[in-house]
């Protein structure tokens, strides 16, 4: 009897101790949800500037082990056109410790909240449920721990709508996201998307396979650094009087670190293949990259830009940057330059069905002399302290371009446009060769082009920039001569 009373007594002082701590959470509940709706309020005001929209909370009813909350979302110009301009949501919060339903899944480690939301039949949201089919068009389940950091699935339902102009076919989003005020990490995706334009002229937009991933933390400047990559494993478009165009594998990555005070930035762009009538053309690849940035200029430039844009939206009249924020973004352009930043497209790269043809552009930049203004020349020599340009053509490349005209237009002797392509070639290359913008390498057109201390090296002849100008005024014909 003594060990049953001694787990008794253990048991009533779990329950007395969790109902506390329940209670507790209840009366701390309102304060935490007015800090989070004022985060995000700051963070739709950066990335929205000037549309108005924003969250607050509209009701709160408190219990003991659980809470009521609704939540209301002004769209402000968003819904211009809209029948209405406010969205609610409906959150049923579960207080901490030992939230029952997590109890039930047997997860033990103590949270904060744990909550379940879902989007509020309105006369705006009702097409959203129709289109659903009974199913909740939006549920978030999210859990709160102590450290204030949240771990959020979202799902929104599959989805069909059609009438007399238009079908959307909906596959359904599913998202599992870990985040608080200094980090953001995880990964959405949905099987499909289709868009069907009905009427004389048909067209259809089909997306497959879309993968979003991120993992993002905000470094010392207040920028989120990290990565983020989104992926498409299928995109086909018909368009009226075309046949099918399929762009497969596409993906875009982009990474920003930072060190010390200095930002690096990657952007990755890829089409892994490119058909058209179930031929393949080619994959494209575009890689850009920033080093050596000012942190404190980056942010100054985004704020500036963001106010700007805000105040455009409130105020379209408005002409131009005021004499007060000129000062601001020269003075961050200044800083920028300073630190010797370089702007680079590493690679962009076009692949046929029987070449690749490769370009790359690296620039150096520094601060010129704030004084008077220069000369063209002059102020290039001083803003463009390195420049090198590599560009790669094989003669087979254009001979794969020209020829798509047949896939084009069937209605062409696939015979001639094949001679076609070979003559377009051929001149191509005796073109480059004969200005000296290129050189013939076996059976590529190669560009080299390499610029520091105001010399200019082309293809191996090196010449003061002035010269270098001049020569590229007269090729393009224009009679100019820089003096």
């Amino acid at each position: 009897m003594k060990k049953t009373g001694i787990a008794l007594a253990i048991l009533l002082a779990a329950g007395v101790a969790a109902t506390a701590g329940a209670w507790y959470t209840g009366q701390q509940l309102e304060g935490v949800l007015q800090d989070k709706i004022a985060e995000a309020n700051q963070e739709l005001a950066r990335q929205l500037p000037g549309s108005g929209v924003q969250v607050a909370l509209a009701s709160l009813e408190r219990g003991v082990f659980s809470s009521d909350v609704r939540y209301r979302i002004e769209l402000g110009g968003v819904a211009q056109e809209w029948p209405a301009s406010e969205l609610f949501l409906i959150e049923r919060i579960e207080h901490g410790p030992l939230p029952l339903s997590r109890l039930r899944e047997l997860r033990l480690l103590p949270v904060m909240a744990h909550s379940q939301a879902r989007l509020e039949e309105t006369a705006l949201t009702a097409p959203l449920f129709q289109q659903a089919q009974g199913a909740e068009p939006l549920r978030i389940q999210t859990t709160l721990g102590y450290d204030l950091e949240a771990s959020v699935w979202l799902n929104v339902a599959p989805m069909r709508y059609a009438d007399a102009e238009t079908s959307v076919s909906f596959s359904g989003f599913e998202g599992e996201f870990q985040g608080s005020a200094e980090r953001v990490a995880g990964s959405g995706h949905f099987e499909r998307l289709e868009l069907v334009a009905l009427g004389a002229e048909p067209m259809r937009l089909d997306l497959q396979g879309f993968q979003l991933t991120v993992d993002r933390h905000q470094g010392p400047s207040g920028l989120f650094l990290g990565e983020q990559s989104v992926a498409l494993d299928r995109l086909e478009l018909h368009w009226p009087g075309l046949e099918a165009l399929v762009l497969s594998k596409l993906a875009q990555r982009d990474q920003l670190s930072q060190t010390d005070n200095q930002l690096a930035a990657t952007l990755n762009l890829e089409v892994g293949e490119l058909a058209y009538a179930g031929q393949p053309l080619g994959a494209l690849r575009m890689d850009w990259s920033a080093n050596d940035l000012n942190a404190e200029a980056v942010v100054a430039l985004a704020d500036l830009i963001g106010g700007y844009a805000e105040t455009l939206e409130s105020d379209p009249a408005v002409a131009g940057f005021s004499p007060e924020q000129e000062e601001q973004l020269r003075s961050a352009l200044e800083v920028l330059l300073a630190g010797n930043p370089s702007l680079n497209l590493d690679r962009l790269s076009l692949k046929t069905a029987n070449a690749e043809s490769r370009l790359s552009l690296k620039v150096g930049l520094s601060k010129p002399s704030m004084g008077e203004a220069l000369p063209p020349e002059a102020l290039i020599q001083q803003l463009i302290s390195r420049l090198n340009l590599q560009l790669d053509v094989p003669k087979a490349s254009i001979r794969d371009l020209v020829g798509y005209q047949a896939l084009l237009d069937a209605s062409l002797d696939p015979q001639a446009v094949a001679m076609e392509a070979e003559m377009m070639a051929e001149m191509a290359a005796d073109m480059a060769v004969t200005t000296e913008l290129a050189t013939l390498q076996g059976d590529s057109i190669q560009t080299r082009l390499d610029y520091t201390d105001g010399q200019v090296t082309l293809n191996g002849q090196t010449r003061p920039l002035e010269e270098f100008l001049a020569m590229l005024s007269l090729l393009a014909g224009d009679g100019v001569a820089i003096e």
